[in-house]
């Protein structure tokens, strides 16, 4: 298997089948030997409905359900450890990271091998006030390099992925990059508008997803 895709999917039934299919044009042009791990997050819309429905016209897709609502990096790690491919691309679920980009993933990836990660650019990607607060200054104490705009959008080889998927407290993906050590190169990227929806990270979930990030990775 060359490529693995890991997707946590949360209330994105309008989104998943576009999705779906950006996707497998995007690597089509790479290889034909790709899966598709889509791990639903306890969605409480039509999204799992959606999921299946796809699964069944589509046989690169791998579908697993999460019991409880853990969260989107957790079921990131959950993803990635059902992933066989020898690359694996992370990507959001909402139609944001633009599988356009495949290309300058591949061909950063191609120079020295290292992991990729997309830095979104301000205009498509601006964040609010005490989350700019908190990202500079967990980028100060840390002495580690934590973007402003840093995006789930990763690819990233197998090797390293099992660095990181054994750890018991997976709070955030780059995060754990970052304390393992991995080397990283980043990309600019435009993040598109969300198509339905808002984002689930109200200001109390990133307070205490804040809190417990500074709590691990300082």
């Amino acid at each position: 298997m060359n490529y693995s895709f890991v997707i946590p999917v949360y209330n994105s039934e309008e989104t998943l089948e576009k999705l779906i299919f950006e996707i497998s044009k995007n690597i089509k042009v790479y290889s034909q030997s790709y899966e598709i791990i889509l791990i639903d997050d306890c969605s409480n819309d039509g999204s799992h409905k959606k999921l299946k429905e796809l699964k069944r016209k589509n046989k690169k897709i791998k579908l697993f359900r999460n019991k409880f609502n853990l969260g989107q990096h957790k079921s990131i790690q959950i993803g990635l450890k059902k992933t066989k491919g020898k690359k694996i691309f992370i990507m959001d679920c909402d139609l944001q990271d633009d599988p356009k980009y495949f290309s300058n993933f591949i061909n950063k990836y191609n120079k020295k091998k290292n992991t990729v990660v997309g830095l979104a650019n301000k205009k498509s990607y601006r964040k609010g006030i005490f989350s700019y607060i908190f990202w500079s200054i967990l980028d100060f104490v840390s002495n580690k390099k934590f973007h402003l705009n840093i995006t789930n959008f990763t690819l990233i080889h197998s090797t390293e992925v099992k660095k990181i998927i054994k750890t018991k407290n997976f709070i955030f993906l780059y995060g754990e990059l970052i304390i393992n050590d991995i080397k990283i190169d980043f990309i600019n990227i435009t993040k598109k508008k969300r198509k339905n929806g808002v984002s689930a990270y109200n200001f109390i979930k990133c307070l205490l997803i804040g809190l417990n990030i500074l709590k691990k990775y300082l």
